[in-house]
């Protein structure tokens, strides 16, 4: 188990990374894509922040919960980053691929709305990345 002292520290990493990614989303949005609106701007760097935080979370499951197979950091933190980008793509798939054309073209490579499920799985992987390194030293002190 992890130690109460090492889940917070996970938790503040994961949300400052967040929230360094979506900060740099924030500012380098409006370069490619002129008519990005403020409030789009402000959404994707607390999705950002909020994905952070739910992906250093998700590497404390170190064992699948029915199957019971070993889950490392990077499998976890990839699976996580995929899904909430899978998530965030289908629910804004229409203004996603609009903007990816916009930015890309008609006939460029990386057009398609999918591409931020990539996107989530490597920040997924090097946020999971970093908040296991951090607290690879913690406790054994179990939550709760």
């Amino acid at each position: 188990m992890i130690s109460e002292s090492a889940f917070v520290k996970r938790i503040v990493i994961g949300k400052s990374l967040g929230f360094v990614v979506g900060l740099i989303s924030f500012f380098v949005m409006p370069i490619f894509v002129e008519q990005i609106t403020l409030i789009s701007r402000l959404g994707v760097l607390c999705w950002y922040t909020t994905f952070g935080a739910v992906v250093a979370m998700a590497g404390c499951v170190k064992q699948h919960p029915l199957f019971g197979f070993p889950m490392p950091w990077w499998l976890m933190g990839s699976i996580t980053g995929a899904w909430l980008n899978l998530v965030l793509a289908l629910m804004f798939h229409e203004h996603l691929e609009a903007t990816m054309v916009a930015v890309f073209g008609e006939d460029g490579l990386l057009r398609s709305a999918y591409w931020i499920v990539l996107e989530g799985m490597l920040i997924g992987l090097a946020i999971a990345g970093a908040a296991d390194r951090a607290t690879q030293e913690a406790d054994a002190t179990p939550l709760g």
